[in-house]
């Protein structure tokens, strides 16, 4: 049960629908459907923070290996992402609580095109 993917992103809104089908057609008939529904939802967060903070070009890789699935989002800027607090009321920017919560493990690291946010869960 080994798999790859890795898209090229334009840094558009469509992106983000892109990506979710990608991962969906990916884990669909190799995971249970819990993983799947949160795999796609972390999968469109990083995405729709890329079109929001750092449009241009950006690839989105996925890999399935064994117990594992990560999805890494590279784009072209150097600015770190910041995780809102939990009990925020700002509209919006919750994403990476959101994958904070949800993920086995996440993180930033730069280098490339200018940064990656990944995150790894277990299927």
């Amino acid at each position: 049960m080994a798999s790859r993917i890795e898209l090229t992103l334009a840094g558009v809104a469509s992106d983000a629908a892109l990506a979710r089908a990608a991962v969906l057609d990916m884990l669909s008939d190799q995971v249970p459907v819990v993983v799947v529904r949160d795999a796609v939802l972390m999968t469109s967060e990083l995405v729709s923070n890329v079109v929001l903070h750092a449009p241009g070009l950006a690839v989105l890789r996925a890999s399935l290996e064994g117990g594992t699935f990560r999805v890494e989002v590279e784009d072209s800027s150097t600015v770190l992402p910041v995780v809102t607090d939990a009990g925020s009321r700002i509209v919006g920017g919750h994403g990476l609580r959101l994958i904070a919560d949800l993920a086995t493990d996440w993180g930033v690291r730069l280098g490339g095109l200018g940064k990656t946010v990944w995150f790894v869960t277990r299927v």
